[in-house]
This record gives C-alpha cells, structure tokens and sequence, in this order.
C-alpha cells in the first residue's frame, strides 16, 4: 500500500491495513528533515516517558511545568543553545543530552529500599 509523509509529501511503499496507518507508517519511517516532524516525536516521546503514559512504565507522571520544562530543554538542546540537562522530579532523575545531532531523554527512578531486623 502507498502511504505519504505527512511532512514532506513523499510517497512510500509500506505494509498497512487502512490508509490512515499506511501514512503514519510511511510519516514515521520517512527520513526528511523537517522541523515540525521532530517536534511532533519530541512532544510523544516526552509525553510517553514523562506525561500520563509514564504510569505504564512505572513512573510518576510529571506535573505540567516540569513537564514545560522537559519540552523547552528538549528544544533548546536541538536548537543547539544547551548541551545537555539534568534535574530531578517526581522521585526519578531525568538527564536530556545532545548527541549526534539527536536529542536523548533518559529517566531514572530513584528507590531505596530498606529493611532493619
């Protein structure tokens, strides 16, 4: 099935079941450079690993402004302004690093457990 980039309007070949999948496939695999494509990824990627989604990895979601804030990071490291960030919040441990020209988030949780007998 032929999918189109939602960015650059290119044509792909992509194994899909409904149009509506092959383009999203076809966006996601595409390799265009396109700004508003990365903040499109950013913003999922930020909201899986640190907005309500993180409950399915066992995290705290983040209150909006912390959340603000790992959006605008994310965004100052790509626009090459900052090389990298570390902050804690919502007992886990968040470092946002430019590498290559991309953009890492990595969260940490911060657990202890103790037992005395």
């Amino acid at each position: 099935m032929e999918g189109l980039c939602k960015n650059c309007g290119q044509m792909h070949l992509v194994s899909a079941e409904t149009q509506e999948e092959a383009d999203r496939i076809a966006s996601e695999s595409c390799d265009c450079e396109n700004e508003a494509k990365w903040h499109r990824m950013m913003e999922e990627n930020v909201e899986m690993l640190c907005g309500e989604q993180s409950r399915d990895l066992n995290f705290i979601p983040l209150d909006d402004t912390s959340l603000r804030y790992v959006k605008t990071t994310c965004e100052l490291i790509h626009a090459g302004f900052i090389s990298n960030a570390k902050f804690s919040a919502a007992n886990s441990e968040i470092k946002i690093n430019g590498v290559l020209g991309k953009v890492d988030i990595k969260r940490t949780k911060k657990q202890t457990n103790q037992m005395t007998i």
